[in-house]
């Protein structure tokens, strides 16, 4: 499933603290400001803005007046214009770390992920206490795909401002991606005290599922549904779990509600072609598989599955070029190797089932299958000593196991 990293909101509590104008003795300057604070406050930002061109042509120096009329104009869409009011702040205050912080957002709105890093670095330098810089600064990370330095920003966002719902919601997306769903299950509980969310509740509904605690999972989503959070996904993730319950029809029934929501969420077909392959009915779960891969080019599992049918259906050379695509996507899934081994060892290609059963036993090296197939492989290729090498391991595999059994 794909997860939304939860971004800063501008203008939720900021517009009070970013900026309480400092007022001049020009009466008509400080009028039009305060309309402009105001309308800001309001979300009125082409009438803020408005305000604010008036009484910079009076008041050409107020440093605070163009970090407001930058705020409105971030507020419209127009970043780059933002940015030039930040600059021109900061050309007059040299050390205000809300400009840094704020021109590093409309930098990463632009994607200039450089320029905004640079700021968010100016930023915790003048005030290394800011929470929100941090939290800035994970998102920046995230970006770079440096994991473990989004969770350190986290942490410390956290550390600083321990009712920041926001930092907790990405941390348990984090925490999710990383299969620490017990971390997760905490931070999106804890974002959720916080500050209730559906979308928080959805993610916590996931990762009770990855937890195998079916039960809760199904509360979380059927209270999203009754919150009206009522998501193509959240019908996804209900069938997925009925699917674990054995429960095949009932899950039909979700994936379907969910198609007719979206008819392009691949997941649902792939959900809904899983069941189908459970109740045998091949040809049912075929077009959903293959329809589930139309959508989601990505859905390395989609194609594995394909591999499977068409094998069983003696489609070799199609069931091959299925795998391809798999193990193109997910280079880590052995048992597309192990069955791309198989197929190309019916084929007679030897040559590439010895690759294939090399790859499965490099990612599972006890694996006692590949060790055996490759075994006999071998000796085809009259590499006798190898093929008995192989042969001898998987018999010794073998007897581990049964050793365990006992």
């Amino acid at each position: 499933m794909a997860y939304s990293f939860q971004k800063t909101i501008f203008f939720s509590v900021i517009i009070c603290f970013f900026y309480s104008i400092a007022f001049s003795q020009n009466n008509d300057a400080t009028s039009l400001f305060k309309l402009g604070n105001k309308s800001l406050q309001g979300r009125h930002f082409k009438e803020a803005l408005k305000y604010f061109d008036e009484g910079i042509k009076i008041e050409k120096y107020n440093a605070q007046a163009y970090g407001s009329r930058g705020l409105a104009k971030a507020g419209l869409g127009d970043f780059q214009g933002a940015i030039q009011d930040y600059s021109y702040l900061l050309e007059l205050k040299p050390n205000d770390s809300r400009a840094f912080y704020y021109r590093a957002l409309a930098y990463f709105d632009l994607k200039n992920y450089e320029k905004s890093y640079d700021d968010i670095e100016r930023c915790l330098r003048i005030n290394p206490s800011d929470s929100r810089a941090f939290f800035q600064r994970s998102l920046l990370k995230y970006q770079l795909k440096n994991i473990q330095g989004t969770l350190e920003d986290l942490d410390e966002c956290i550390r600083l401002n321990p009712k920041d719902a926001k930092a907790y919601q990405n941390r348990g997306i984090l925490n999710d991606e990383l299969q620490k769903y017990q971390e997760a299950l905490k931070d999106y509980s804890k974002s959720l005290q916080l500050k209730p969310s559906n979308e928080v509740l959805y993610y916590r509904a996931i990762a009770y599922k990855n937890l195998n605690k079916l039960q809760e999972a199904m509360a979380d989503l059927d209270n999203c549904i009754k919150n009206k959070y009522d998501k193509a996904e959240v019908f996804t993730q209900k069938g997925d779990v009925l699917r674990m319950q054995a429960k095949g029809a009932e899950a039909i029934i979700e994936y379907e509600k969910s198609i007719k929501i979206n008819p392009k969420e691949a997941q649902a077909y792939y959900g809904r072609a899983c069941v189908h392959e459970a109740m045998k009915n091949k040809d049912l779960a075929l077009k959903d598989f293959q329809k589930s891969v139309n959508l989601d080019a990505g859905l390395s599992m989609g194609f594995y599955k394909i591999g499977v049918i068409e094998s069983d259906n003696k489609k070799y050379k199609e069931a091959i070029e299925s795998l391809n695509k798999c193990i193109a996507i997910d280079k880590k899934n052995f048992s597309a190797y192990f069955l791309r081994g198989t197929l190309k060892q019916k084929l007679e290609d030897f040559k590439g089932a010895v690759l294939d059963y090399d790859e499965v036993i490099k990612l599972e090296p006890n694996n006692k299958m590949a060790y055996a197939k490759r075994g006999i492989v071998r000796i085809y290729l009259k590499d006798i000593d190898g093929g008995n090498q192989d042969i001898e391991k998987a018999e010794e595999l073998n007897q581990k196991k049964d050793m365990k059994d006992k």
